[in-house]
């Protein structure tokens, strides 16, 4: 657990939503706040690996990706999904002696990851709170996002140093013990949604490099690589899970309208946001940015596109379930249970037969919410990741990961 959301969970149980964890190996785009990897070759090959150690999924083989020489570019399947070079991690560090004091204690950091000798083999400190990852398709660039820091950050692969930061426009730097304030009285104070959720998180790149995808607090903004400035936001589409389909012509975006409420306390906001149902899954046309399908959610906190871009998974965190719908219609296909567990981070193998989920404990939210007297203690068997065969459409098996 990252430093920031430790101390979240040692006022008040954490809300999930501020607890995303960006798994497995579909680098198509998703949401992360506690570590989210992206990689690269020299040869520019992407992909996302778990944070918990778990080695790279092995390089596809065309023939075994249904429908790749049809709907979607091999190339593409190739670029996202062979085994990486190095693995790249937004990380978070925190000084505590500066927290004990009321300063602001956090500080970021990108870690370059060997992933052939498994060292670390740089560590750039950048930023406050480095949250998602993406790499351009050449393997040049690193794009990482923050939590605190109105900018996306960009390293150069080759140097393994920053080179630039990129302003998201209408987005303000955020103190990061506002929060901590806010919580003194969790049950009281009121606060505004902005205090909870990142200013910006995730992040992804179309297969052709035109464009950064940015999911912010003011909306779904895109950079332009050319230029290296944001041209365009769609406002309407603020904060969630991005990812790109791999043929390049469409984005799924979730959304909430959390943004537009009025302040409210700390459990109030963790009563909104479970029992929320008007969230969004968007499909997004990148040729003319119109929007051509939507569908209503609960709160999304990754998404994942098959290879072959005939289905889009995504976690329903509080519903405690991965929904899969159809990449063009958006139209429910079938969906698989996490209970008792919350669904969290998302991926699919190269081949699209078998999908994972890191599905974590409600660490006795529920019965905090519903305010029972003794709050229910997770086991280690409530935190998981979980294995579906995306043919027989249903979970086959539960890896235990203890806590994250």
């Amino acid at each position: 657990m990252r430093p920031s959301q430790a101390l979240r969970a040692g006022i008040v149980v954490l809300c999930l939503l501020l607890a995303v964890v960006l798994v497995v190996v579909s680098g198509s785009g998703s949401t992360g706040a506690m570590a989210a990897t992206a990689a690269t070759t020299a040869t520019g090959v992407e992909t996302a690996t778990s944070t918990g150690g778990n080695a790279p999924v092995a390089p596809p083989t065309l023939a075994t990706i249904p429908g790749a020489g049809e709907k979607t570019g091999g190339s593409e399947i190739e670029r996202r999904l062979a085994l990486p070079r190095f693995t790249y991690v937004g990380e978070t560090d925190m000084d505590t002696a500066k927290y004990q004091q009321g300063a602001d204690p956090y500080s970021g950091a990108a870690a370059f990851i060997d992933s052939e000798a498994d060292t670390l083999v740089a560590r750039p400190q950048a930023g406050s709170s480095l949250q998602d990852v993406a790499v351009s398709p050449d393997g040049r660039r690193v794009y990482m996002t923050d939590e605190y820091e109105p900018v996306l950050h960009v390293f150069d692969a080759d140097s393994m140093k920053e080179i630039l930061t990129i302003a998201l426009p209408g987005l303000k730097a955020r103190d990061p013990m506002a929060l901590m304030k806010g919580l003194q009285d969790p049950e009281k104070t009121l606060m505004s949604y902005d205090l909870l959720g990142s200013l910006s998180g995730a992040v992804a790149c179309t297969p052709d490099g035109a464009w950064v995808l940015v999911g912010t607090s003011a909306g779904l903004q895109v950079v332009d690589t050319a230029t290296d400035q944001v041209v365009r936001t769609l406002p309407d589409l603020d904060g969630g899970a991005v990812a790109v389909s791999f043929d390049g012509k469409r984005a799924y975006v979730s959304a909430s309208s959390f943004g537009a409420l009025a302040p409210r306390s700390y459990m109030d906001w963790l009563r909104t946001i479970m029992e929320d149902r008007n969230s969004r899954l968007v499909c997004i046309d990148l040729q003319t940015w119109q929007i051509l399908k939507e569908i209503r959610t609960g709160v999304v906190a990754s998404i994942a596109v098959k290879p072959d871009d005939s289905q889009v998974f995504f976690s329903e965190t509080y519903e405690k379930r991965v929904r899969v719908v159809d990449a063009l219609t958006l139209e429910d296909l079938w969906s698989v249970s996490t209970e008792p567990s919350f669904s969290i981070g998302l991926g699919i193998v190269p081949n699209g037969t078998k999908a994972y989920v890191v599905c974590s404990a409600d660490n006795g939210v529920l019965q905090i919410l519903e305010q029972r007297t003794v709050p229910t203690v997770p086991t280690a068997e409530d935190f998981f990741c979980g294995v579906i065969d995306t043919q027989r459409k249903e979970m086959v098996k539960r890896i235990p990961l203890e806590a994250y």
